[in-house]
């Protein structure tokens, strides 16, 4: 659970980091982009035509990849002044919108699972039903200790990562099947945020989590779940965005302490020169040696 994905990497600030763009307005940011790329995405979709074939260079897919580019870089940009970990009530205090997102996703997860479960196509899919259903509880238990600003079991979030890994698998025959990618790709990008997203979720609780690491995940999943609407299970990826949007760790930027001026060791008298002997000599003395 220690290994750090190499793209959380430490990039020296920038003074207009702070000053333009501070990372509380990013979810408000985030949350613009995804419903206009919300949009843009309905609008492409409109014009499938009849063989289930995208039109090539639409303007709304040039439009959503650039947009999508620019979300990226703004939050992996904008993310890096959320150094350290930060004590968790701070991250994640009592919230009642938070664990009423989660009693949401615990419902829209058991639904899921039912579905898949109702007609397993292969055992990855049963494997995938089950772990749906496993999820619940653990969501269920997460609202109540979000409620309650209390951390915790990391097991909880664990087994909700491993949920959407089974899903991420169970999607992937029929989503890379298709002759259109394009047409999944918003659902298997978001997927794989919500694994990632939950794993890190669960630093956190065993105290070794990384905001600018969740951050950034949280805000990028949450965009790509706006884009996976107009796919498919839209109430499904609304429900998790919303989860997202209300369980993402704390913004702020915690100032440093000055590190405790350690007390000066106390300097050592220097030992005093020998004394010169105070007998004068014959050359002082002016007598002559006999």
């Amino acid at each position: 659970m220690g290994i750090r994905p190499l793209l959380f990497i430490s990039l020296p600030e920038v003074p207009l980091m702070n000053k333009r763009i501070h990372p509380n307005s990013l979810p408000l940011l985030t949350l613009a982009a995804g419903i206009i790329g919300m949009a843009l995405r309905f609008w492409l979709l409109s014009r499938l035509g009849e063989d289930m074939l995208l039109p090539r260079y639409h303007i709304a897919a040039i439009l959503t990849a650039i947009l999508t580019v620019a979300v990226i870089v703004c939050l992996f940009i904008f993310t890096q002044p959320l150094k350290g970990q930060g004590k968790y009530r701070k991250n994640f205090p009592a919230s009642l919108p938070g664990a009423i997102c989660c009693f949401a996703a615990a419902l829209a997860l058991f639904i899921r699972g039912m579905g898949i479960l109702m007609d397993p196509v292969t055992k990855i899919a049963t494997i995938a039903g089950i772990a749906c259903i496993l999820a619940v509880p653990c969501m269920v238990l997460s609202g109540m200790n979000r409620w309650k600003g209390q951390r915790t079991v990391f097991l909880f979030h664990g087994v909700c990562s491993a949920c959407f890994a089974f899903l991420l698998m169970h999607h992937y025959q029929s989503w890379t099947s298709s002759p259109n990618l394009h047409l999944h790709l918003g659902r298997m990008v978001a997927t794989a945020g919500l694994m990632l997203c939950f794993y890190h979720r669960a630093e956190f609780d065993v105290r070794i989590g990384s905001r600018r690491g969740y951050a950034f995940l949280n805000l990028a999943t949450l965009y790509f779940c706006l884009l996976a609407v107009p796919e498919d299970d839209a109430l499904f990826f609304l429900i998790m965005a919303a989860w997202l949007l209300t369980n993402r760790c704390s913004l702020n930027i915690f100032r440093q302490r000055p590190a405790a001026l350690q007390p000066e060791e106390p300097v050592e008298p220097a030992e005093p020169a020998p004394a010169e002997s105070a007998e004068p000599t014959p050359a002082e003395s002016g007598q002559e040696e006999v």
